[in-house]
């Protein structure tokens, strides 16, 4: 739910890369599949653990490789180039390996699966320092590609039955998030990239700890 409002928030902004999305999202069906079957067979000791690490790792990683960029990164190393001008007018330039962005797709695709996770914790990270995303067309690209990639994760659960008992907090949680998904998008067209991805690093030690 949270994905796709956000989604739609974002599409009013016109900053998603709908054909890089797509590629990416699809990529991500078969680990999140994957990842919604392989939680019957970890421990709940063990998923703590890794938990832990995935989130203490992301957020390391965030901190000491703050390569922020608003607009513009073209360079021959990257095989794929990309152009888009924002409701504002802005306009952002940049380019990227195709092939890293699927692999690395699928990846997400699982381990957000796996661990319950949004996957946009681990997405816009690689996405802007990985693949030179401008932070601002990552962070709503990378809920275009959720809200694909979440509506496969979801269903592998729902035919596990994993679902069966927690769906009136699902729809309250889910209530709260569309109206938290709007001031989110509305707020990060407002705040200097460097800040968003900060935010998001200090988030994930917060919400780990």
């Amino acid at each position: 739910i949270n994905s796709t409002s956000g989604s739609l928030a974002y599409s009013r902004l016109k900053r998603i890369d709908y054909r890089s999305g797509r590629a990416f999202a699809l990529a991500t069906l078969p680990g999140a599949i994957m990842g919604a079957y392989t939680t019957k067979y970890i421990q709940r000791d063990s998923f703590d653990i890794l938990l832990g690490l995935v989130l203490m790792g992301l957020a390391l990683f965030l901190f000491l490789k703050p390569q922020y960029q608003t607009r513009s990164l073209i360079t021959r190393t990257y095989r794929v180039l990309r152009k888009l001008t924002d409701s504002e007018g802005t306009t952002y330039s940049w380019s990227f390996n195709m092939a890293t962005g699927i692999s690395i797709s699928f990846v997400v695709g699982f381990l957000s699966s796996l661990l319950g996770i949004g996957g946009g914790i681990i997405h816009v990270p690689v996405l802007t320092t990985l693949l030179h995303f401008p932070v601002p067309i990552a962070t709503a690209t990378s809920h275009f590609i959720l809200a694909i990639m979440s509506l496969a994760g979801t269903g592998a659960h729902l035919a596990q039955g994993n679902l069966n008992a927690t769906w009136p907090l699902v729809l309250a949680l889910g209530t709260g998030v569309v109206a938290g998904a709007q001031l989110g998008a509305w707020i990060s067209h407002r705040t200097r990239p460097e800040w968003i991805v900060r935010v998001l690093a200090v988030s994930l030690f917060a919400y780990e700890n």
